[in-house]
């Protein structure tokens, strides 16, 4: 499966630094509030990376060498599909009538499938002659907790030794959360 060109990310994480206070019952410290933005930070990375999902809103370019009845969008979950374009068999960029494609939203990932009655033009003989552009990204209140379950252990163990089997593994009700957040579906 082809890999996404990552093009902007909101930049606002699902965890706001007051609320990572209020959970870590922390007094509000201009110094802590720094290394609590990064901890959210690391938190959401770890968990985006154990589920393959997007937990911030962002928006992606998927190229692929040609079409194919079905395309799957990876990093659920989808927001919306921005644009579908091909290069044509001259080599010019072309935007595909939605009219022609269905976004199924009720699978994880979201598939990009061809309308009854419909097809696909012809392509540019190129590795990255389809390109279709679309925003993912949200977090469900199990991802949510698991952050703020991974950020109070970064947060307690931040400087110790990360050797397998120190206090720095991830504790297991996190792997746990993100091994049932990765299959849940969000909103």
């Amino acid at each position: 499966m082809a890999v996404p060109i990552l093009l902007s990310t909101s930049g606002a994480e699902p965890l706001s630094v007051s609320d990572a206070r209020d959970w870590l019952r922390l007094e509000a410290d201009q110094e802590a509030d720094s290394v609590l933005s990064s901890l959210i930070t690391a938190a959401r990375l770890w968990f985006e990376a154990a589920t393959d999902r997007q937990l911030t809103v962002a928006t992606y370019e998927l190229r692929l060498p040609a079409f194919s009845y079905v395309i799957e969008l990876p990093y659920p979950p989808l927001v919306s599909v921005l644009s579908v374009q091909y290069l044509d068999v001259n080599g010019v960029l072309q935007t595909q009538p939605s009219s022609t494609y269905v976004v199924v939203t009720g699978r994880v990932p979201a598939q990009i499938v061809l309308s009854a009655y419909s097809f696909y033009p012809a392509t540019y003989v190129h590795p990255e002659a389809v390109r279709i552009t679309y925003t993912a990204g949200a977090v469900n209140e199990l991802l949510k907790t698991g952050i703020k379950l991974l950020l109070a252990h970064l947060y307690e163990n931040r400087g110790e030794g990360d050797s397998p089997g120190s206090k720095n593994d991830v504790p297991p009700a996190v792997k746990a959360i993100a091994w049932a957040g990765g299959s849940y579906r969000v909103g």
